[in-house]
């Protein structure tokens, strides 16, 4: 929740480790600074990276997982959508899986990465990793990105898949 910059949205990739028992995404928590604010959340994912459907939602195999209302917290807080309205999301073993989060409004905090920075992924463990992405530059996705921006949030899961 480092934050930094933002736009209407995010994509990242989420990777199941091969020779791992793969994950279930349960939820996400977002990064926002408009505490108090109703904002309209949209999660979108698609089987494979995101860098293969940067043209827009409507093509390239992006399914619409989430779209609801959240209330903002407040800056490098976690804002969080509904444990009810997330369906879980199954990442198999060796799998790399797209997704975008994005907001109606340009009010997704996200951080800046420099291509100098050695670093591979945002964030990962034993079981998950999740890759450096790209920001949304407009809603609805059409596909103007800003590439190198790390998404600012928290993905739940838990392993093996079930």
């Amino acid at each position: 929740f480092a934050g930094g910059n933002g736009s209407f949205g995010n994509l990242f990739n989420l990777i199941a480790p091969s020779g791992k028992g793969g994950i279930t995404v349960t939820n996400l928590d977002l990064h926002t600074d408009h505490p108090g604010k109703d904002l309209q959340v949209e999660v979108w994912t698609r089987n494979g990276p995101f860098e293969e459907g940067t043209q827009s939602v409507q093509c390239c195999g992006w399914t619409l997982l989430v779209r609801t209302t959240v209330v903002g917290v407040a800056r490098h807080e976690p804002t969080s959508i509904p444990s009810n309205e997330f369906p879980p999301v199954n990442v198999q073993p060796g799998e790399t899986r797209g997704f975008l989060v994005t907001f109606d409004t340009d009010d997704m905090r996200y951080t800046n990465y420099e291509e100098n920075e050695d670093l591979q992924y945002a964030a990962n463990d034993d079981l998950v990793q999740i890759t450096v992405g790209a920001g949304v530059s407009e809603y609805p996705f059409r596909g103007r990105i800003v590439p190198n921006r790390m998404w600012n949030g928290r993905v739940f899961y838990r392993s093996p898949i079930g």
